[in-house]
């Protein structure tokens, strides 16, 4: 039998994020750092060359809208299939909902993008990155799932890994090719972790007299 999850655990982790991104919101938009972030890219695009571009854009068009939304439909029919309702719904909604978030934090802050030195045209506004939220977003999803189906452990850490790892790529790949900036990329991944403990809190709560999430 597993063992439940206390709800306390995510609302913190929620809470502590949430400080971390409003933290880091406030002082991109309240201090000029359109210099540092400018130097970070300018140290990132001496690795640019016709090889590296090409790995890069095809990297971070992983994490375009399509392939995600193909991708969580799959893992969503199935854990129905598997005759996992609620993992399917949790796996649905957290997809959804960062979608939705990011979304509402873009037109909530109105940032623009870099303007010139981009390797693709991207439209819409620059902060918070949604490359980076969503690639999280379904890096903690696959994460929590295979320790909660997984029994072998070491699968599970290493696909983690590799997870997390993709995540950081998909950032990485994001200010390479001078779409984002790098505050924009770090204001993503924590306002995805916030997106995520939230869900899990509240799953957790809701659950806690039945089999938890």
């Amino acid at each position: 039998m597993k063992r439940q999850l206390n709800p306390m655990i995510p609302f913190l982790i929620a809470v502590i994020s949430s400080g971390c991104f409003f933290i880091l919101a406030d002082y991109i938009f309240t201090s000029d750092l359109t210099n540092f972030q400018q130097s970070v890219f300018n140290f990132i695009s001496r690795l640019r060359n016709p090889h590296l571009n090409t790995l890069m854009i095809i990297l971070t068009k992983t994490a375009n809208p399509f392939p995600i939304s193909v991708l969580t439909l799959i893992l969503t029919f199935i854990l129905v299939f598997k005759h996992q309702k609620k993992e399917a719904l949790f796996s649905f909604l957290l997809i959804l909902l960062t979608a939705g978030t990011n979304t509402l934090l873009k037109h909530l802050y109105l940032r623009q993008r870099p303007i010139v030195g981009s390797l693709i045209h991207e439209t819409g506004f620059s902060f918070p990155s949604g490359h980076s939220m969503i690639s999280l977003a379904l890096a903690l999803l696959l994460s929590y799932l295979s320790f909660h189906f997984l029994s072998r452990k070491l699968i599970a850490y290493l696909l983690s890994a590799f997870l997390l790892a993709y995540t950081f790529l998909i950032g990485f790949s994001r200010v390479y090719i001078n779409v984002h900036y790098v505050g924009d990329v770090l204001g993503g991944w924590l306002a995805s972790i916030v997106v995520f403990s939230i869900l899990l809190c509240l799953f957790n709560l809701f659950s806690r007299t039945k089999r938890p999430l």
